[in-house]
């Protein structure tokens, strides 16, 4: 006989009734629980001492950088105070608006005895040896945290490593994402078949875009053109062609501009959805270029931009891509390389499989600056 609770419902069906509804609800009030506890320690943290006061030992563009982050950053628990000055007496930058200015460096020991303070920051090129050690003791004795900015390792700072060589410290730039063979066999494996399977798809796409190419200006449909690559490898990359034939015999190697008067009618098009790019899709399968990666420039303007880009060649410690983290946020051709070096880098420190994906799928969304 089955067992009932008295009303003819049997104990066994409420038993399995519960256990189907019971996750669902414990996840949903977990959810919220953690969300309002959440929104309630942030509005605590907010109106009382919770958030740490940050002084700045100094003041340069890495530290205006740093206090822009943690000035407009909702989530940030620092709050900065303001700044005061090094032992040679001057800040680098101006100190903006609603930042105290504490005075010279004399004044640290009581402005650090004073109790407002959590935490120094300063970066490694604001005090001599002696003035750092000086100031590590002085945090150490008032029990404020001390911060230091390497900037001598701005360059790919995700791949900072720590090691010991026969007790030794070293810090070095040496684990990034990519440097694993885990990571780089995952990456080549997904490049292969995406780059077979992107061959196979856009074939019809290449016949009906070179037939039209051809038309307009007789000639080849494909355009080879030299290429750098990983390790300052060069290559010829392969495109459909969206410029008329010999369009730079008599300016050299340049960047397309808006308008272009060198460029096809169907030009435009082709490279507003990036459709002269999927030939390419030849130069992955042989393993000189990944899908997703840092844009491959030429040899003849990376002579000219490793002197006078910082780190400019940072970025080829990996494979150039078919597109890319700078690409996707409209920066391609002729834009500022500055901002671009920056987007490749963060892509180079920050890679996942994840991160490939959506840059895939915003490639397909996004147009701007295509000339």
């Amino acid at each position: 006989m089955i067992p009932t609770d008295g009303t003819g419902t049997s104990i066994e069906k409420a038993s399995r009734l519960y256990l189907l509804i019971a996750p669902g609800v414990l996840l949903l009030t977990m959810t919220l629980w953690r969300y309002f506890l959440c929104k309630l320690i942030w509005r605590f943290a907010r109106e009382t001492r919770l958030m740490e006061n940050v002084l700045f030992l100094g003041w340069n563009q890495d530290c205006a950088d740093a206090g822009e982050i943690m000035t407009h950053d909702p989530g940030s628990p620092m709050r900065i105070v303001g700044a005061i000055r090094t032992p040679n007496g001057t800040f680098a930058e101006p100190l903006p608006e609603g930042f105290e200015d504490y005075g010279n460096y004399e004044r640290l020991p009581e402005v650090l005895a004073s109790g407002n303070i959590d935490m120094l920051i300063t970066t490694d090129s604001e005090l001599d040896r002696e003035a750092l050690g000086q100031t590590i003791t002085l945090c150490e004795k008032e029990m404020v945290g001390f911060q230091l900015v390497p900037t001598c390792f701005r360059v790919l700072l995700g791949g900072l490593h720590l090691e010991k060589i026969f007790g030794m410290p070293l810090l070095g730039i040496s684990k990034l994402p990519l440097h694993s063979r885990v990571n780089l066999f995952i990456k080549r494996v997904i490049d292969a078949v995406g780059g077979f399977i992107g061959l196979v798809l856009s074939a019809p796409l290449i016949a009906i875009f070179g037939a039209l190419i051809y038309l307009e200006s007789p000639g080849p449909i494909f355009y080879r053109q030299r290429r750098v690559g990983q390790r300052g490898q060069e290559f010829d990359i392969i495109k459909l062609r969206s410029m008329k034939l010999d369009s730079e015999a008599g300016t050299g190697a340049v960047w397309t501009v808006e308008n272009d008067p060198r460029r096809l009618k169907i030009g435009k098009l082709l490279r507003a959805w990036n459709i002269d790019e999927v030939p390419q899709f030849w130069n992955v399968l042989k393993g000189e270029m990944s899908l997703v990666g840092p844009r491959p420039e030429r040899p003849e303007l990376i002579a000219k931009f490793r002197d006078e880009i910082p780190h400019y060649n940072a970025r080829h410690a990996i494979k150039p891509g078919i597109t890319g983290w700078a690409q996707v946020n409209g920066l391609r051709g002729n834009t500022d390389l500055t901002e671009r070096i920056k987007y490749d880098l963060h892509y180079i420190e920050r890679w996942n499989l994840l991160f490939d994906f959506q840059i895939m799928m915003l490639t397909f969304l996004k147009r701007e600056n295509a000339y």
